[in-house]
């Protein structure tokens, strides 16, 4: 089956279209640096980057430094042989430095296992999400671009029906042609130039589309080409299945984490302390180490809520994975049966536009010669342009499905994009 649909790839590749376009590469890079929605993806990854150096925070050492200055009402001394003991100054100074060193914290270290995997998911899901807006410029690119074909063509079907007006009319004056030719020869020109509005409408729809996702205000010059691509029997990892599996990875530290609210928690402190109420030691500054142990033996079935929701969140994320993947599988064989049904249909494209074309060039003939009327070379003139407009499509669509083709098989859209 994969050297079938690579088989096919290539025959397709093979096909040529018309030369000119080199524009695309720039408007993907614009949109990698303006569009919104690759933005908040990358300002979302920023965050998980935050949350996950917060949650190596937990488990580094801390200090923590307090000062403080309290007014008496009343001082607290007392006489001892030799000396005054200042129990309660009316004027008292405190100050403090304290280093928290946590040895064993397991919930601590799940909880980071969890952050590193949704690091992962938001990186994963900014590459996702960029790769979904290149492929919809690329939409609209070649979407403008088949639009501005599409209008040439409608441009030139005015030139050719306002030419078989004035045809029509000469023929008129001599008597060998209908007041009726002449009346439909009018009405073709007026439909050609409606058609001509409704392109340029169209036209300018996409040239906003493409300037709104790329953020390009004037969409550049260029024809439908050919695209850099190579045809690749096997793909990369697409970012989404990367996503799909981080989350599930993520889920399931957090069960881990969920469980080890059972262990006890275990941290080594040291303190340095100055005060003026030196009380009996005479000692304005002393120190003080020690290791605490904290163990919650029973909080009214909470841990065992929290584990049961962690165990379906990480059922659900796992499953998800699992759809994501196989949904991709689908994606690729889809994209390959496109991409070889657009090949098709560019083929027959080209050659009903050439049989068009030449059909009202030959029905213009006969018409100045007599042989034709108004109404044959209206209809081979409307068939000509429909011709034009699917053969425009038809590019444009080739063009999409070989983008398509690559993005479902996680490939860089052009090779000269990383």
């Amino acid at each position: 089956m994969r050297t079938s649909a690579t088989t096919t790839t290539t025959l397709i590749l093979a096909l040529a279209l018309p030369a000119g376009a080199a524009e695309l590469p720039a408007y993907l890079a614009a949109a990698r640096e303006r569009n919104e929605s690759i933005g908040i993806a990358q300002a979302r990854l920023q965050a998980a980057d935050a949350a996950h150096g917060e949650a190596w925070g937990h488990l580094l050492p801390s200090l923590e430094l307090r000062a403080g200055y309290t007014r008496n009402q009343y001082e607290a001394v007392t006489q001892l042989p030799g000396r005054t003991v200042t129990i309660l100054p009316e004027d008292q100074l405190d100050a403090s430095a304290t280093l928290a060193v946590p040895l064993f914290d397991g919930a601590a270290w799940a909880r980071l296992g969890a952050a590193d995997a949704s690091r992962e998911a938001a990186r994963a899901s900014a590459s996702a999400t960029e790769r979904e807006v290149l492929l919809a410029v690329a939409r609209a690119y070649y979407d403008t671009l088949a639009a501005r074909q599409v209008v040439a063509a409608a441009g030139q079907a005015v030139t050719t029906a306002e030419a078989l007006q004035r045809t029509v009319q000469v023929r008129a004056a001599t008597g060998t042609a209908r007041s009726s030719d002449v009346q439909t020869a009018r009405l073709e020109v007026a439909r050609a130039r409606g058609r001509l509005a409704d392109a340029r409408h169209a036209g300018a729809v996409a040239e906003l589309a493409l300037a709104r996702l790329s953020g390009l205000d004037e969409p550049a010059e260029g024809t439908l080409a050919p695209l850099p691509l190579t045809s690749a029997a096997a793909g990369g990892e697409r970012p989404e299945l990367e996503a799909a599996r981080a989350r599930a990875r993520e889920a399931a530290a957090r069960r881990r984490a969920a469980g080890w609210a059972y262990a006890p928690t275990v941290v080594a402190s040291a303190s340095e302390r100055w005060t003026n109420a030196t009380g009996f030691t005479g000692e304005e500054a002393s120190w003080a180490a020690g290791v605490s142990l904290r163990w919650n033996l029973f909080d009214s079935f909470r841990r065992e809520s929290a584990i049961e929701q962690a165990d379906a969140v990480a059922r659900e994320a796992e499953l998800q994975a699992s759809a994501t993947a196989r949904a991709i599988q689908d994606e690729e064989a889809e994209a390959h049966l496109r991409l070889a049904a657009a090949a098709e249909k560019l083929e027959a494209a080209r050659v009903g536009a050439e049989a068009a074309a030449e059909t009202s060039r030959l029905v213009q003939v006969s018409l100045r010669e007599a042989r034709a009327t108004a109404t044959d070379a209206v209809v081979a003139g409307s068939d000509a342009f429909a011709a034009e407009v699917e053969l425009a499509r038809a590019q444009a669509d080739f063009a999409l499905a070989q983008l398509t083709l690559r993005h479902v098989q996680g490939l860089p859209l052009l090779e000269v994009l990383p």
